[in-house]
């Protein structure tokens, strides 16, 4: 189950006595748990009581599940960092206490565990017993679901930032902690005013992975100077001039190889590259006709001889292999156009 999907049980009041809770986003985490609080059945003012498992233990969040309020209001126990992961490196512990109050939980709390995993141990058999109740998955991925979690999360927040410019730093945050501390941060410096796409780009750094993929599309593009530019923003998130160039030479192969023989799932087997790695090659390919690529491999081999044979600098290598690409695939362009 979603958060999103819990939090609209939750508002359509349908509250269950037991949560687990999966992932280590700390916003999404707590924002989830202080909603159990407000639609804590009673109608009075639920108590949160935070017990970590290293320190208080099992023990201590049943005590508190099982302990009644002196004023009978109803209390919402988060017990975080619950070892039933599948390789927790914590040992085994004695779980029959816990698997005991799953099966008859307290009529007057409500008990949310926390575990930093994406999944169970299947093989337990407290698992097996957590099923019957919700178990949410925490850490959002994708670019639009961690921007709905932020929206509902701190929707203030994101107000203070165009469409566009909070669609972006969705893109550079991997998670939606990461996203609403940037946010902060954005909105204080702008001191109230607006923040557009263009400030984010300036001030948040890119995610290493997206920022190599760019990269090499603005290399193929034959636009050196924002390749250029996306290099140094690369070096300065600590991706080395030889990842860069490593993986600008193999794209080139992978071209070569999909332009040859195919793009099909036996093709990307035979390469041991995942298939869409290979599919994506394959697009990249028809705009490059098989005599520039050539071209292409043989700069890119030279340059990688010269840099490992200790001739050349990395840094060097692969400013000047950003240059000779992006003249070669413009200069094709501007010829293609001529005729």
């Amino acid at each position: 189950m979603t958060v999103m999907d819990a939090l609209a049980r939750l508002q359509a009041g349908k509250h269950d006595p037991i949560y687990t809770l999966l992932g280590t986003d700390g916003a999404v985490l707590n924002y989830f748990v202080s909603r159990v609080v407000q639609a804590a059945p009673g109608g009075g003012a639920a108590l949160r009581q935070d017990v970590y498992f290293d320190e208080g233990g099992v023990e201590e969040a049943l005590y508190t599940a099982f302990s009644p309020s002196l004023f009978g209001d109803h209390t919402v126990v988060f017990l975080r960092r619950v070892p039933l992961q599948s390789s927790s490196g914590k040992g085994k512990w004695d779980s029959t206490s816990l698997e005991d109050y799953v099966e008859n939980p307290s009529t007057c709390a409500t008990l949310v565990l926390q575990v930093d995993a994406e999944k169970l141990d299947e093989r337990k058999k407290l698992t097996k017993l957590l099923k019957k109740y919700p178990i949410l998955t925490c850490n959002v991925e994708g670019t639009e679901d961690r921007l709905s979690v932020a929206k509902v999360i701190h929707p203030e927040l994101i107000q203070a930032f165009t469409e566009a410019a909070v669609v972006e730093l969705a893109k550079r945050c991997t998670s939606v902690t990461a996203l609403l501390n940037e946010a902060e941060k954005l909105r204080t410096r702008m001191a109230g005013a607006t923040v557009d796409d263009a400030v984010v780009r300036e001030m948040v750094v890119d995610l290493p992975e997206d920022g190599v993929f760019d990269f090499v599309q603005r290399v193929l593009h034959g636009e050196v100077g924002r390749a250029l530019s996306t290099r140094l923003d690369l070096i300065q998130s600590g991706t080395d001039d030889m990842v860069l160039l490593a993986m600008l030479a193999r794209h080139f192969r992978l071209m070569w190889h999909a332009k040859q023989s195919g793009a099909g799932k036996e093709e990307a087997k035979a390469l041991s590259v995942h298939p869409y790695a290979l599919k994506r090659a394959a697009e990249d390919a028809s705009a490059w006709p098989s005599g520039l690529m050539e071209k292409a491999l043989i700069l890119c081999a030279d340059t990688e001889f010269r840099v490992k044979s200790g001739r050349w600098h990395g840094e060097h290598a692969l400013e000047w292999l950003i240059a000779c690409l992006g003249t070669l695939k413009r200069s094709s362009s501007r010829r293609n156009r001529a005729q």
